[in-house]
């Protein structure tokens, strides 16, 4: 009788054991098949950050064109104005700041330094160009090339150095 009991427990034993170990590659194939499922998210997830960080990139280069190009604008009508109150000065003279800060303020653009008016974008004025003339940023330049049309003859105005 002690031989029946043993064997049952032995074979049911084994039994288990089996049953065990087909669970545990169970497992580790549905384990497997999780990871390579994060991996997958993952690169996905890389994917989509890759292409909106170009986006933002591209949105920031937008931003900078645009506010060079209004602060050409207000120096360009600046220097019209100055001109206007001042018939006697020539069209070829250079404008400076000192000439221009007077007429900005009154326009609205309230600076006290050249670098004002250019804040924020990593550039300056470098030359504020002849009274007809344009304006000269310092480097690096901008493309302007999606500027609208309305503002392209600003866009003519802007000169890099």
């Amino acid at each position: 009788m002690s031989d029946n009991n043993q064997n049952p427990r032995v074979h049911s034993g084994s039994i288990n054991t089996r049953n065990h170990s087909t669970g545990s590659i169970k497992r580790l194939r549905e384990r497997g098949e999780g990871l390579i499922q994060i991996l997958i998210a993952v690169a996905m997830i890389a994917m989509i950050a890759a292409s909106v960080s170009s986006v933002i990139v591209g949105s920031r280069d937008k931003s900078v064109a645009t506010q060079l190009c209004n602060a050409v604008r207000e120096i360009q009508d600046a220097k019209a104005r100055y001109l206007v109150d001042n018939p006697t000065v020539s069209e070829t003279t250079a404008a400076t700041f000192p000439d221009l800060q007077p007429y900005l303020t009154a326009m609205g653009v309230p600076v006290t330094d050249p670098s004002q008016l250019l804040a924020g974008t990593g550039r300056t004025v470098a030359d504020f160009g002849t009274f007809s003339g344009g304006v000269t940023i310092s480097a690096p330049a901008v493309d302007l090339t999606h500027i609208s049309t309305d503002m392209q003859p600003i866009v003519k105005m802007i000169m890099f150095q």
